[in-house]
């Protein structure tokens, strides 16, 4: 039994393993290739705009502070997560999960997963899984419903005119813009709401970066480098946060992982007023 466990180490699971690790979790990722990084492409080093007001640190900005080309980013997520404490697993891939339900939590909680690597079949069970594959494959294997863009159907679908008119969502734990930086234009940034994260009727299946719960461009800007290293930090954070208190990550209250999320530097301790839909 581990705490969390992390299926696929791009930039998504990789920040999703580090922030995880950094709250004192046991972590393990798998990645079913023989290397990790995923899909991060030229254009995809952290970008600095001096004219720009700074709302948001975390792993992206601690990228984008140091300053780095784009074929060293994998580099530095590989070495932060080891530092951490991450157990990686290369060339391991899900090939089944088993899901149940659970007492008082409502919906269905994976128990545990079947992993096939270099040393054949093993058994894991976790508290928290956590789906970064870029294909769904964990989610798929609990018997979740994903959209036929990869992503999770979520407890609530970010689309385009979420993100067309800035939406603040009440419950946002993620805040991005369309340009891979740390740095944002005062009402020139959008928010990711915790609803998006959670597999719909499931307890403890987060899904971000491309699985988030999202349509249309929505969910193509969610495949980018900066949206995947945000949202997996703050599925990390938000699984990290519902193991010591005994709770499902869907069930966590949204006020606690904003808390901690802002303790983190990866939510702005500003107010806002949230504007909804």
């Amino acid at each position: 039994m581990v705490d969390v466990l992390v299926a696929g180490g791009g930039a998504a699971g990789l920040s999703a393993a580090i922030a995880a690790a950094r709250r004192g979790m046991q972590v393990v990722l798998i990645e079913k290739t023989g290397a990790l990084g995923g899909a991060i492409a030229p254009g995809d080093a952290p970008v600095a705009h001096p004219r720009a007001k700074r709302l948001v640190w975390g792993i992206f900005a601690e990228l984008a502070d140091a300053g780095l080309e784009s074929h060293e980013l994998t580099g530095a997520l590989e070495r932060l997560a080891r530092q951490a404490g991450v157990e990686i697993r290369l060339n391991t891939a899900v090939v089944s999960a088993c899901s149940n339900t659970h007492g008082h939590f409502s919906g269905k909680w994976v128990d545990s997963v079947t992993l096939s690597g270099p040393d054949g079949q093993q058994a894991l069970s976790a508290r928290v899984f956590i789906d970064a594959t870029g294909e769904g494959a964990l989610c798929r294997q609990a018997g979740a419903n994903c959209l036929p863009s990869g992503a999770v159907h979520g407890d609530f679908t970010l689309d385009e005119g979420h993100l067309a008119r800035h939406t603040r969502f009440p419950d946002a734990i993620c805040y991005l813009c369309d340009t891979p930086t740390p740095y944002i234009w005062e009402g020139d940034y959008y928010t990711v709401p915790y609803r998006a994260f959670v597999a719909a009727g499931f307890a403890n299946l987060l899904c971000p970066g491309r699985h988030l719960s999202a349509r249309g461009k929505a969910a193509q800007r969610m495949s980018a480098f900066a949206p995947c290293v945000m949202t997996g930090q703050a599925a990390g954070t938000l699984a990290a946060a519902a193991i010591p208190v005994d709770y499902a990550p869907a069930i966590v209250e949204q006020y606690a992982i904003r808390g901690e999320l802002m303790l983190d530097g990866a939510l702005p301790a500003v107010a806002y007023k949230p504007i909804t839909q």
